[in-house]
């Protein structure tokens, strides 16, 4: 994972998002009747393939940031607007979030934890 130094790189309901220090795009596979026969042989239809996103905020978020950011996170599904390293353009889709843990470290100051969440498309990646 590649530390994130272009701010734009990711929307969130076509709203920039604070404090993205990396950004991770896994292209994943979803396979229907797979299976190895005797041999070993792998047999299966692949009927597509999921853009998941692996973001990490952090380092410098403030309370409202961290707020803001768990506002657009818990929602049920948002428009993610994110570059695409496949096609080198950037793409939007629908997507719902992984469950969102956020860890405060200092009350006083306000600061938390680094935050790790994945992003996954509602439809498959076109």
């Amino acid at each position: 994972m590649a530390t994130v130094t272009d701010a734009t790189l990711l929307k969130i309901d076509n709203d920039t998002v604070p404090g993205l220090k990396s950004y991770e795009v896994k292209y994943e596979k979803v396979w229907a009747e797979q299976s190895r026969n005797m041999v070993g042989d792998f047999r299966g239809t692949l009927l597509g393939i999921n853009a998941n996103i692996t973001l990490t905020f952090g380092g410098d978020l403030r309370e409202d940031d961290v707020s803001d950011l768990a506002d657009k996170l818990n929602q049920d599904y948002f428009g993610v607007t994110f570059f695409d390293p496949k096609s080198k353009t950037t793409k939007t889709a629908q997507y719902y979030a992984s469950d969102l843990s956020l860890s405060l470290v200092d009350k006083l100051k306000g600061r938390y934890d680094f935050i790790s969440i994945d992003l996954l498309p509602v439809s498959g990646y076109s």
